[in-house]
């Protein structure tokens, strides 16, 4: 049975959408309600569950949050299994519009693999595992919704490749990231090999795997591994409920959104807040309109352009018998934002 819950994560470089100076973030609260109440989440804690799903008052954001502090979020079976189910929760959801994936822990995203059960298995044993790490990888990367990795700290071998398998990846400037598999004699297995050369080139992943390098939250935007890092260009990630105008509406510490935990800092967990803001951008567009032209973009990219196109004409298709189109066009005509009900 899955619980609810929530919590947390931590800004220089150009930037990918251009480079904009902006002022360093102020201890101020990222708030962001959740139907998870205080019962709810002490419950969560008691069950031992590794992953848990929380979702925003009006259950548009589904969050995935990670939570085993005493291995830095290193994927067991356990963490792996509780992984599964939750991305499974998330799937079956079609209130949900947004994910964000996040860490639970302080200073780490994910550690990846558990190296000291990984010790424990048989070569059989490890095979298996790797193929249900790859599994759930691949599950992520076709969710319908869009999803949202929030890097705070660590992030290396299985953590990056769960972030690679994300729509979008958002880091602190403390992050560190990397595919460090081959300093183990081994390579990425969950996807590493793959999605990271689509994303920065094959050159630099093989620099990359085959060097075992680390990079920084400024160099991983710079080397196009992440999309955004909190004070370099997550000015573009404006929360559409806030009426704030210039500098402050777009830094990401001026905007309190909606009340997460009292205890949620931006200036802690900036990451985390910048994905909510990315999260409530995406939300408020049309539900049916954000699946399909997701699923015409990935599905596009993988073969030629005119097969593509195809994909397109039928992702296309798709939308125009909907109630949200007619709303649309309704709000349009009235001068008013639109209810999208994602019929």
């Amino acid at each position: 049975m899955m619980a609810l819950l929530l919590r947390r994560l931590p800004c220089s470089s150009p930037s990918l959408l251009g480079h904009t100076a902006r002022r360093p973030l102020a201890p101020l609260h990222c708030r962001f309600s959740s139907t998870a109440s205080e019962a709810g989440q002490s419950s969560s804690q008691s069950t031992g569950l590794l992953v848990s799903v929380s979702k925003s008052k009006d259950s548009t954001i589904s969050v995935i949050s990670l939570q085993r502090p005493e291995a830095k979020n290193a994927i067991s079976s356990a963490l792996l299994y509780d992984l599964s189910n939750a991305v499974e929760s998330v799937r079956h959801d079609e209130q949900t519009r947004a994910v964000i994936v996040r860490s639970r822990v302080p200073r780490v995203f994910c550690a990846g693999a558990d190296l000291k059960e990984r010790a424990k298995m048989s070569e059989s044993d490890a095979r298996v595992f790797v193929s249900k790490l790859r599994a759930s990888m691949t599950a992520i990367d076709r969710l319908p919704q869009p999803t949202i990795a929030c890097i705070d700290g660590v992030a290396l071998g299985g953590g990056l490749e769960l972030a690679l398998a994300c729509d979008f990846r958002i880091a602190s400037p403390s992050a560190v990231v990397g595919l460090p598999e081959t300093s183990l004699a081994i390579i990425p297995g969950a996807g590493g090999t793959q999605r990271l050369p689509r994303l920065v080139g094959l050159q630099r992943a093989k620099f990359l795997i085959l060097t075992a390098q680390r990079l920084k939250g400024s160099d991983a935007l710079t080397w196009g591994m992440v999309d955004f890092v909190t004070g370099e260009n997550d000015h573009w990630l404006v929360d559409p409920n806030d009426s704030s105008k210039g500098d402050q509406g777009a830094s990401g510490a001026m905007t309190e959104f909606d009340a997460m935990f009292e205890s949620e800092r931006a200036d802690e967990w900036p990451a985390v807040c910048a994905g909510i803001r990315l999260a409530k951008m995406i939300s408020a567009q049309g539900p049916v309109a954000i699946r399909a032209a997701k699923r015409a973009l990935n599905e596009g990219m993988q073969t030629d352009l005119e097969t593509g196109m195809d994909v397109e004409r039928g992702a296309y298709d798709q939308v125009l018998d909907t109630h949200d189109r007619i709303e649309a066009l309704n709000a349009f005509r009235e001068k008013r934002k639109p209810h999208f009900t994602g019929k």
